[in-house]
């Protein structure tokens, strides 16, 4: 049943709630849907979907694209606020030319999968070895932690951003809001050159006992 309430028209509805265009089941376009305003898909039944994309198994289809100022796509559910996957390309892409490509805000962020940067030699100029490693490492402090929002939830671990920033800035940046952030996965080529340069301290001393056991 359609209904026109003068505000809005309601498929499936008695009344549009406010909505230009309301509809109670699922809708099909094999063309683009677009709003000025945005589209909202809500699901009132224990399982499903919200807003479903299909974009087939053509060239570079999108199944769900959004543009906006704050957040192009924007989920939120007790299971997967974003789901996406594709058989050939990338389950889920985000792009922003100044804030976050892809934000998780959660008690848990993650997967099955590890996280995978690209690292080509190819993509790469002005490459230099980490220098002074081992001192940035002893300078650095690890901490456990609540955030101010969450102060009675699991304790976490991890570092101050603004510490951090003394000490290794290429970790640090801030964001619109002057919120500090960190790419704390990068440490890793940190502590592998503070290895190497331990482990020639550690060297050198065997060789003077060495030498002094002669």
């Amino acid at each position: 049943m359609m209904v026109d309430d003068g505000t809005g028209i309601g498929i499936g509805y008695t009344g549009t709630s406010g909505w230009r265009l309301a509809v109670n089941g699922s809708v099909y376009t094999a063309g683009q849907l677009v709003s000025d305003s945005g589209i909202k898909g809500y699901n009132t039944a224990s399982s499903g979907t919200g807003v479903y994309g299909d974009g087939g198994n053509s060239g570079n289809s999108i199944g769900v694209k959004g543009i906006g100022q704050s957040s192009g796509v924007w989920g939120s559910s007790s299971t997967n606020g974003v789901y996406g996957t594709s058989p050939a390309g990338t389950g889920v892409f985000g792009n922003s030319s100044s804030g976050f490509g892809v934000y998780c805000s959660g008690s848990k962020c993650g997967g099955t999968k590890a996280w995978t940067n690209t690292s080509d030699a190819r993509l790469k100029t002005n490459v230099v070895t980490i220098s002074d490693a081992l001192q940035k490492i002893l300078s650095l402090r690890g901490v456990t932690y609540n955030w101010k929002v969450e102060p009675n939830a699991e304790k976490e671990m991890g570092f101050i951003a603004q510490e951090v920033d003394k000490i290794a800035p290429e970790l640090v940046s801030q964001d619109n809001d002057g919120i500090y952030t960190m790419q704390a996965s990068q440490i890793t080529a940190l502590l592998v050159e503070a290895i190497k340069e331990q482990q020639k301290q550690i060297e050198n001393l065997k060789s003077r006992i060495a030498e002094l056991e002669k």
